[in-house]
């Protein structure tokens, strides 16, 4: 070990449109969610607000019960800004497992890829 801590996570945030892609990389467990639910609010939050904001988990290796709550806690916040909220889960995979399971599919539209989501009306 080189002494600098490593992040399970990483958080890239750009505009697509006039969407917002917020992609995730990594691991989201109880010790990154509460980094990940600051930095995707912050993300969701830059001027101009857009009209959609677009999770991308297509790069995750791990989704926790702690992450699918950070999750959802940005979902009630971009609803509250007036955002639609679409997340991007590629299909099969423990990541699509725990939406799945958490019912994220009845709460946000949850698609296969990204070119799905930004496409999406």
């Amino acid at each position: 070990m080189d002494g600098q801590s490593e992040s399970p996570v990483e958080v890239a945030a750009s505009r697509v449109g006039e969407a917002m892609v917020v992609r995730l990389t990594g691991q989201v467990d109880a010790c990154s969610s509460v980094t990940v639910t600051e930095l995707m609010r912050a993300s969701a939050a830059e001027p101009p607000v857009p009209p959609v904001v677009v999770v991308d988990l297509s790069g995750l290796g791990m989704l926790g019960a702690a992450g699918a709550r950070a999750l959802a806690q940005v979902m009630v916040t971009c609803a509250g800004r007036g955002s639609a909220v679409r997340v991007v889960a590629g299909p099969g995979g423990m990541v699509r497992r725990v939406l799945d399971i958490a019912g994220f599919g009845t709460v946000a539209a949850v698609f296969d890829d990204l070119e799905q989501a930004l496409r999406a009306g």
